[in-house]
């Protein structure tokens, strides 16, 4: 089964193909829009991009998945856009926005094959089944949103053994949907091919989760960006980066919704920290989560306007502590009404 996943070939594919189209010697700001048309950038795109001071040139490194082939649908004009909103929610500074834009280019985005098999060789799934029952927070928006942010800090965590089994799993993510179907995207505290330790996932209603490798170098106190978009291609894109540094990226996956009734305009992001078991009610192995925080949550329309999530733009029956699973092993250590929130939850 082929995977789209872009691959150091298709980079320097890409890379054979742009500087064909740019001067040798010097590129003027004309010459490196018509280099850029391959990637579809708009002139709102590259007049943001010169006002902040970005150097353009980078654009020639960016990797193949960035074009209008049906087959691979990352658009680096709607990354672009999106960044646009982003920077007027949080007030990026230039050398933020040059990160974020090297993180688009040098990242290796991942395309979820539209017939749902797995893009990773090995999936390291946790043995949970999709809405497993367990204690947890939530935020859900109304719908009408196409884009979701949040910075996070991970929490301590610990998976108890049982039984010769890793039983707990511990996640932080946003449940994505439409009309009648959902899809979770995040970073699940699992175990799996690598040890114990944070792995990017999804779990498509209806299917499996799919975790990717163990991600290195993310651990208690690790601060991150959560992006979720879906695009205009179809696709749901979600990223996790770090928030120290946006150049890079733990996450990158891309999963095709246009088929299960979302869209841009009805699309609703709930964002949880929760906890589940492999083994339905086992909830006193002593595993925990620490002080797992949102912040600066923000939701985004098609048409341009964002806000910070709120009383008005979120679901009053689906805000605080999960309604389902046992609510008194949720410690709300702290929230602000409904951008942030610090939980702890132990199995104990």
């Amino acid at each position: 089964m082929k995977k789209l996943m872009c691959s150091v070939m298709a980079i320097i594919m890409a890379l054979s193909l742009c500087i064909s189209a740019v001067a040798a010697d010097e590129t003027t700001s004309g010459e490196m829009l018509e280099a850029q048309n391959a990637y579809g950038l708009s002139t709102e795109a590259v007049d943001f991009l010169e006002a902040h001071d970005v150097d353009l040139s980078i654009f020639a490194a960016a990797p193949a998945c960035y074009s209008n082939d049906q087959e691979i649908p990352l658009s680096m004009d709607s990354a672009v856009l999106s960044l646009i909103q982003q920077t007027e929610a949080y007030g990026f500074t230039d050398e933020q926005i040059q990160q974020y834009v090297d993180g688009l280019v040098y990242s290796d985005p991942v395309v979820v094959p539209r017939d749902g098999s797995s893009p990773y060789a090995v999936t390291n799934a946790p043995n949970s089944t999709y809405r497993s029952d367990g204690p947890g927070f939530e935020v859900r928006s109304k719908s009408g949103f196409n884009e979701a942010t949040a910075f996070a800090t991970l929490p301590t965590a610990y998976n108890a053994m049982s039984s010769g089994q890793w039983s707990s799993n511990g996640w932080m993510f946003y449940t994505v949907s439409g009309s009648n179907w959902g899809i979770d995207v995040g970073l699940a505290y699992s175990y799996g091919s690598g040890g114990n330790g944070w792995r990017g996932c999804y779990t498509a209603q209806g299917g499996k989760t799919v975790c990717g490798p163990l991600i290195s170098g993310l651990g208690a106190g690790s601060r991150v960006y959560f992006h979720a978009s879906i695009e205009s291609s179809g696709y749901l894109r979600f990223r996790v980066l770090d928030a120290n540094d946006f150049s890079k990226s733990y996450y990158d996956i891309s999963y095709y919704v246009g088929d299960h009734g979302i869209t841009r305009t009805n699309g609703s992001f709930n964002r949880q920290i929760t906890m589940t078991s492999n083994r339905q009610g086992d909830n006193t192995n002593g595993s925990y989560m620490r002080n797992a925080s949102f912040s600066d949550a923000y939701l985004y329309t098609a048409s341009g306007s964002y806000s910070k999530t709120n009383t008005t733009n979120t679901q009053a029956s689906y805000r605080g502590l999960l309604q389902f699973g046992t609510k008194q092993l949720a410690t709300v250590n702290s929230y602000t009404p409904w951008y942030a929130e610090n939980i702890s939850i132990a199995f104990s």
